[in-house]
C-alpha cells in the first residue's frame, strides 16, 4: 500500500502500560455523531469543500481519540469498536479517499490525505459539514469567540451543530500545517472498526528517539538486583561514600558498567566529580582503566583520560596522573 505505517496506527489497540513505555498516551476527546453514513476529516478552519469520504459507515454516536506523544498530537481517530478486543494480527488497513480517487495511481511514497492550513485536523458528519458551509458566518464568529481559546489550552474542542445530533470534533494536527494521511481499519470480518489520521510524527508507533530507545532495552535487560546495585554504586559516588563503593566492588559489581538513571558509569562520574579518592577505589590496585563503554562516547573524547582532560573545569592534578598510570597504553 502506498505510505502506511501501520504500526503507528495500531498504537490505538495497545495497552496503557506498552503506550507508556513509547512515552504515548491515549486521551479521549469527546464523540462525533454519525447521523447517515458519511464521514468528513479535514481542517475545518481552512478546508472549503469538507466532501464526505468515499466509504460510508454505520449511524450512530462514536468516541474520538488522539494519541498523544507529550503534548503533540501524533493520531487521531473514530472508534467503532471497543479497542481492547481488537486483534492485531487480522487487521486489514485501507486508505481512506475521497470520490474518484484511485490509489493505483500512487507512488510507492505517496497517498491521499487532507491539507491542514490552520494546524487542526476533524471528525465531522457530512450533515454537520452542510450546516457549518449553510451558516458558515455563526460557525467563523464561535470559533474565533470560543473554539480557538479552547484550543489554545487544549488539544481539542468540540463544536455542535445548531441542529440535529451531528457535530464535529476537532484537534491539533501534529506539529501543524501540512498534508496528512487517513487509514481505515477493517477485522477478520471485513467491518470498519476504526478511521485513523497519522500525522506522522511517529516512528513505528514509538515516541521514543534512538537514544532513548536503547537506553530502556539497556535497562530491560537487567535482573533487578543489578539494576539496584548499579543505582546504588551511583549513589555512592555522588555522596563521595568511600565505604560505601568499597563495599559495592567487593560485592563483585562492574565498575564500568551504565548507571541507568545517569547515563553514565561510576568512573565517568568520579571524574566529572573530580573524586580522585573515590576514582583511585573503582580503577583498583595497581589501577586498570577500562574502556570506555561505547554508548559514552563522543567524537572529542573515546577513552576516560581524554574525558578528565576534555572536561573546562581543571581536574584534580593527582586524578590526571592516577588515570595516567590505569592507561599506560595511551600516549603521556
Amino acid at each position: 500500500m502506498s505510505w502506511l505505517n501501520a504500526a503507528n496506527l495500531q498504537t490505538f489497540f495497545l495497552d496503557a502500560k506498552t503506550l507508556a513505555a513509547r512515552k504515548l498516551k491515549r486521551e479521549r476527546c469527546g464523540e462525533v455523531g454519525i447521523t447517515s453514513g458519511r464521514v468528513v476529516v479535514c481542517d475545518p478552519a481552512t478546508d472549503p469543500s469538507r466532501t464526505p469520504l468515499a466509504r460510508g459507515v454505520a449511524c450512530g454516536r462514536f468516541p474520538v481519540e488522539m494519541m498523544v506523544d507529550s503534548a503533540t498530537v501524533a493520531l487521531a481517530a473514530i472508534l467503532f469498536c471497543d479497542p481492547a478486543q481488537v486483534d492485531l494480527g487480522t487487521l486489514r488497513w485501507e486508505m481512506a479517499m475521497w470520490p474518484k480517487q484511485d490509489a493505483s495511481t500512487l507512488g510507492a511514497d505517496e497517498f491521499f490525505g487532507y491539507p491542514v492550513g490552520a494546524g487542526l485536523g476533524c471528525y465531522m458528519h457530512a450533515d454537520a459539514a452542510a450546516w457549518i458551509d449553510a451558516h458558515g458566518g455563526e460557525f467563523d464568529e464561535h470559533f474565533n469567540a470560543v473554539l480557538s481559546a479552547e484550543l489554545d489550552t487544549a488539544s481539542y474542542a468540540v463544536y455542535q451543530s445548531g441542529e440535529g445530533a451531528a457535530n464535529c470534533v476537532m484537534f491539533r494536527s501534529g506539529y501543524g500545517d501540512g498534508m496528512y494521511p487517513s487509514y481505515w481499519a477493517f477485522d477478520r470480518n471485513g467491518v470498519a472498526i476504526a478511521l485513523i489520521t497519522d500525522f506522522m510524527t511517529l516512528e513505528d508507533g514509538d515516541a521514543r528517539n534512538a537514544h532513548e530507545r536503547a537506553r530502556d532495552a539497556y535497562v530491560a535487560s537487567l535482573a533487578p538486583a543489578e539494576l539496584e546495585s548499579l543505582e546504588a554504586l551511583g549513589a555512592a559516588v555522588e555522596n563521595n561514600d568511600l565505604a560505601k563503593v568499597a563495599q559495592i566492588i567487593a560485592a563483585g559489581q562492574s565498575v564500568n558498567a551504565i548507571i541507568p538513571s545517569s547515563g553514565e558509569t561510576a568512573i565517568l562520574q568520579a571524574i566529572r566529580q573530580d573524586r580522585t579518592d573515590v576514582l583511585r577505589l573503582l580503577l583498583g590496585t595497581p589501577p586498570r582503566c577500562p574502556e570506555m563503554p561505547e554508548q559514552t562516547r563522543i567524537p572529542a573524547f573515546t577513552t576516560y583520560l581524554g574525558y578528565a582532560l576534555f572536561l573546562r573545569t581543571p581536574r584534580d592534578l593527582g586524578m590526571i596522573a592516577l588515570l595516567r598510570e590505569a592507561s599506560p597504553t595511551l600516549p603521556a
